[in-house]
């Protein structure tokens, strides 16, 4: 929702990282900053924006539901009509709040964000209503697995083959690197399941 204008706040009321970065790069930094929270917020304006051109929000809600979840709230999106009324719903300091959505409202003016160098800076924080998300970051794959050698062979831990044991897919380590890219486990499980099969019928077919 970021790419649409809205802005990711710490429990303080503080922003504390560049708002363009990905989800992965924003819970490593709550993981190792031992935060567990993180609010996202945004005008009308750009929940509208993000609504009308964003075909995925909540998985396994229609335009409908999410349009009554925005104005009635209950599951995850609170509506307030002030930044007092904000800074009381995060239980943050009103005037710290403030100030961040000062500073960030003159970044947005200026074009230039000295803080954190985001780039899609779109829309200020005038006047309500805003939108204030609630997030709390959860796993959703782990990027370890298996060590494995160029036949797909699992290896133990002296880096020796274990005989007749194969690994495909998501469950072979370093296959994403450091983040996830949504759509890749499927290209690696064919790939690489595909590997694992050339190999068992290379062994079925040897004497």
């Amino acid at each position: 929702m970021n790419l649409y204008g809205s802005i990711t706040l710490n429990k303080e009321g503080r922003r504390f990282i560049n708002d363009d970065q990905n989800s992965t790069k924003v819970a490593q930094f709550l993981a190792s900053h031992q935060e567990r929270t993180v609010y996202q917020l945004a005008t009308e304006a750009q929940l509208s924006d993000f609504m009308q051109n964003d075909p995925i929000q909540v998985i396994g809600w229609d335009r409908t539901k999410f349009n009554q979840e925005k104005e009635e709230g209950g599951h995850f999106i609170n509506k307030v009509n002030s930044l007092e009324e904000c800074a009381s719903e995060m239980g943050c300091s009103f005037d710290t709040l403030k100030n961040t959505i000062d500073v960030y409202n003159r970044s947005v003016a200026s074009g230039n964000d000295e803080e954190f160098g985001r780039r899609f800076m779109k829309g200020q924080f005038l006047s309500g209503p805003f939108y204030l998300f609630k997030c709390t970051p959860v796993v959703g794959i782990t990027i370890g697995g298996l060590k494995v050698n160029q036949r797909m062979q699992v290896l133990n831990e002296y880096g020796e083959p274990i005989s007749k044991l194969f690994a495909a897919g998501e469950i072979v380590g370093g296959l994403h690197g450091t983040s996830y890219i949504g759509g890749c486990s499927l290209a690696g499980a064919l790939a690489l399941g595909r590997m694992v099969g050339e190999q068992l019928a290379k062994n079925q077919a040897a004497p």
